[in-house]
């Protein structure tokens, strides 16, 4: 959460190397958390194989929850390296899964996801009906109000094409928060 990438990944490859009895369940969590440090620090090369062990592994436990969750972020690393269409495509579905499961909130971190490839195509307008799809999933889940007023605010900012993908991350980063730190505002940093 303080976007201390370097040092995070160095960490979880620590535990690795330092622990051999690490039973399947945590070997594929640090897999995903050292994919997704990666992936914050453009090292591709790193975060792809992680994410797909991490998926591997989740798999071979039978938490389908969890492989979608690792799903999600190959599409993030598809999207973040530039294969953008590749990664909206890939995600599509990961967001229906959670949908269909109920997570509401997972759904809409996935369509912020989709939101973000969008952005970067080209297709705001697209973008824009997505981003108001969550808002409406998000208030018919019951979900925190602040989150609701944030997306409102990004899809203001679509409709009059000055969203940015910086904006959906800190929108996206900003929602996330709001587990730990409900009563948060939202504040734009740059």
């Amino acid at each position: 959460r303080l976007r201390r990438y370097p040092e995070a990944r160095e960490i979880y490859l620590l535990l690795f190397a330092s622990t051999k009895d690490l039973d399947t369940e945590t070997r594929a969590a640090l897999h995903r958390v050292i994919g997704m440090c990666s992936i914050e620090l453009a090292d591709f090369r790193e975060a792809e194989p992680n994410l797909t062990q991490s998926i591997a592994l989740n798999g071979l436990l039978g938490q389908r929850m969890e492989v979608f969750k690792g799903q999600r972020c190959l599409g993030i690393l598809f999207i973040r390296r530039g294969d953008v269409d590749r990664g909206v495509q890939y995600l599509r579905p990961i967001r229906r899964e959670f949908l269909s499961s109920g997570l509401a909130e997972e759904a809409g971190l996935c369509g912020l996801d989709i939101v973000e490839g969008l952005l970067v195509l080209g297709r705001t307008s697209t973008a824009e009906m997505l981003a108001r799809r969550i808002i409406g999933e998000f208030t018919a889940a019951g979900l925190n109000t602040r989150a609701i007023g944030a997306l409102g605010y990004l899809t203001e900012a679509l409709a009059a094409n000055r969203a940015t993908a910086t904006l959906v991350s800190e929108v996206r980063e900003y929602i996330i928060s709001l587990r730990t730190s409900p009563e948060r505002d939202f504040a734009r940093s740059s």
